[in-house]
């Protein structure tokens, strides 16, 4: 990944790291109120001179300013004394403070010397404030025993309790600030640490930058999701429109020297492929191509009742049996330069009726006066899709994204490829509006046209009803609307 795809990968998650960094502060602030308080208790101890050594001065005054300085010197030399984790462990076998170590005490234990004084301040930290003052006396009573220990029974100096231990100040709480930073800190690594691992184990598609790790073929379209044609109201959703414009014309630019008919297909069922093709057909037609629509999925099609024809009469199924005739088939819309081939009675060969001779003619025959446009069954459900892909000029594959892995996607390119199948390129569906911001747009398109970040992306709903055109069966009017919600 590079820094701009973590980046966007941040925006794109802000809600999960808001989440993270609302969660450490509430944590880290339940922490500073229910953590557990800890009390300080400081003595002072009296570093003390030995009297005999009056005998070596010739007044009291000359006593006093040396037990003053010898005193002075002692109390420095006694502060690691009293600090050390020997006479900690003194304290603990004198206290009886089970389930304490000498480390652990000696660090709660603080000592220092009072300037100009023969004096030492020596404190205690503990979970309660009588332990804190026991363990601050006794501090002192065993630093005693060890300073003249280290130094000889003969030593003229030692150091005595001269007040006992007082609470120093209030309890002490963990520090508010601190837990609080290093729970908004915590919380927001965390939270972007798992949205890091979702993002690099899933395998879905999301946008362009999957589809051409897979393979090559451009993103010819990203259509946008719409609540309107989803819940079955007026489906002219302007977001809709301008992205299938933007589809026709970088279909009509990888169809240039391709040829003028093209199977669209997907990995599964459910992707948006019929809905797709239906649009797709009507920007063509509505700009003035003449195009004829065929259902080439003769084991469960949609088509037809998408588009309000009549499922039992004849259609591609029986013009490749030899029964009919195209011109029997053809279905005329109200809208002018669209015709539709419905699938016709199913038969129980499917794969060989769609790559025999009479199929090839066909698509001859309709492609010199017309786009031909095959909707075609999933390339996961059977051969049919690869053998559509290798009579037609091309192959589109449709791609919802969020729905689709990269393994599905790798699969269906492979079939249709292996087939003999040209893939002019990828319509990516149901991208979100992040994803319309984030990346993967429409227009890793076409080499030598638009840049491969270029154009804008969406989606129509898996499913979702296609644009309103009147067609024409028979005399009998209906209406191009997805009223199956399957593709």
């Amino acid at each position: 990944m590079t820094l701009e795809d973590l980046l966007l990968l941040a925006r794109r998650s802000w809600r999960v790291l808001a989440i993270g960094v609302l969660v450490g502060a509430l944590l880290a602030a339940g922490a500073a109120l229910l953590g557990p308080r800890s009390y300080t208790a400081a003595s002072i101890a009296y570093v003390k001179v030995d009297a005999s050594i009056a005998a070596a001065q010739d007044n009291p005054t000359s006593y006093q300013l040396v037990a003053s300085q010898l005193a002075e010197r002692k109390a420095k030399s006694l502060l690691p004394v009293i600090t050390s984790e020997t006479v900690a462990q003194g304290v603990i076998d004198s206290l009886g403070l089970a389930g304490t170590t000498p480390t652990a005490l000696a660090g709660s234990i603080k000592a220092k010397h009072v300037t100009g004084a023969d004096t030492v301040v020596v404190e205690a930290t503990a979970d309660s404030p009588e332990q804190a003052r026991r363990i601050a006396d006794e501090t002192v009573r065993q630093s005693n025993a060890e300073f003249a220990a280290l130094n000889g029974d003969d030593i003229p100096v030692g150091v005595e309790l001269m007040t006992s231990a007082e609470l120093r100040a209030a309890p002490r709480s963990p520090s508010i600030t601190i837990l609080m930073g290093a729970g908004v800190l915590g919380g927001l690594v965390l939270a972007y640490l798992g949205i890091l691992v979702v993002e690099v184990l899933n395998k879905r598609v999301r946008g362009a930058g999957e589809v051409l790790a897979v393979f090559e073929s451009p993103v010819l379209g990203v259509l946008p999701h719409s609540d309107l044609i989803r819940n079955g109201a007026d489906a002219s959703d302007p977001a809709i429109e301008e992205e299938l414009r933007k589809l026709r014309t970088n279909f009509i630019r990888a169809t240039a020297t391709a040829g003028r008919s093209a199977v669209i297909s997907s990995a599964v069922r459910g992707e948006g492929r019929t809905t797709i093709t239906v649009g797709l057909a009507r920007v063509l037609a509505m700009s003035g191509h003449r195009v004829v629509l065929i259902e080439g999925d003769l084991r469960a099609p949609s088509l037809a009742s998408v588009l309000g024809v009549d499922g039992r009469r004849a259609g591609l199924a029986q013009v490749l049996a030899g029964t009919a005739s195209s011109d029997d088939v053809l279905v005329r819309t109200s809208m002018p330069g669209l015709s539709v081939i419905p699938a016709g009675a199913l038969p129980g060969n499917p794969s060989e009726l769609l790559g025999s001779s009479r199929m090839t003619e066909l698509l001859e025959s309709l492609s010199a006066e017309a786009i031909v446009l095959i909707d075609s069954p999933p390339t996961s459900q059977a051969t049919d899709a690869a053998v559509l892909a290798a009579q037609a000029d091309g192959a589109l594959l449709v791609v919802s994204t969020g729905t689709t892995t990269t393994t599905q996607l790798r699969q269906a390119a492979q079939a249709l490829e292996q087939g003999g199948g040209r893939i002019l390129g990828v319509v990516l569906n149901a991208v979100n509006k992040r994803g319309l911001l984030d990346g993967g747009r429409a227009g890793a398109l076409m080499p030598g046209g638009a840049s491969r970040s270029g154009a804008a992306r969406g989606e129509i709903g898996a499913g979702a009803p296609a644009p309103a055109i009147p067609v024409r069966d028979n005399g009998t009017a209906g209406l191009l609307a997805d009223r199956s919600a399957e593709s």
